[in-house]
């Protein structure tokens, strides 16, 4: 399923994915299935950008601040993580809301800004940001935990130290000789 499909469907803009497909199809051809493309990557990659940003600085900022442990614990990843998606979310949310309503149907990028702006003011643009910024910082929560996981399972099992405990405590106990049992976190 497309992402302008699957938008246009949740927005109840079709009564399901058959008459979606074919409606876009007859009235664009294989190019309106790919509508808000270009919004939906210039939305993405700033946003991904602002998020590990917001991460590492967050991260490193709280290792400095300890005195022994360096190593942050799971439930420390999880609420770094939210906070970085919540500022990537908010930064990016006009962003966001001319990606939507492009894939909506709205003619064009631009002519829906000057609209939006001219009518409601740039306050506008972020109808929406705070269910936004709550789906988005949970994503983003789980995301750097299982990144951090995931880092860490990677990891040799020779290569690690007693701090890396507080992230994995069952598999970083376990010695594996196999890369494919040291690649999976099922263990946990």
């Amino acid at each position: 399923m497309t992402l302008t499909k699957s938008v246009q469907v949740q927005a109840y803009l079709y009564k399901d994915t058959g008459s979606a497909l074919k409606s876009i199809w007859m009235t664009s051809g294989l190019a309106g299935f790919y509508k808000g493309l270009a919004p939906t990557l210039l939305r993405d990659v700033p946003e991904v950008a602002i998020q590990f940003t917001v991460y590492e600085a967050l991260r490193k900022g709280v290792q400095r601040g300890r005195q022994g442990e360096k190593k942050l614990q799971t439930y420390e990843h999880l609420v770094l993580g939210g906070a970085a998606g919540a500022v990537a979310a908010g930064f990016t949310m006009p962003l966001d809301f001319i990606k939507t309503r492009v894939q909506c149907g709205a003619s064009s990028a631009s002519a829906l800004l000057r609209e939006v702006v001219r009518e409601k003011g740039v306050q506008g643009l972020f109808v929406g940001v705070g269910p936004r910024v709550a789906q988005t910082s949970i994503m983003s929560a789980l995301f750097f935990t299982l990144f951090e996981c995931c880092k860490l399972g990677l990891k040799p099992p020779v290569e690690r130290d007693a701090a890396d405990v507080a992230i994995l405590p069952k598999v970083t106990k376990k010695k594996r000789n196999h890369i494919w049992k040291r690649l999976t976190c099922t263990s946990l």
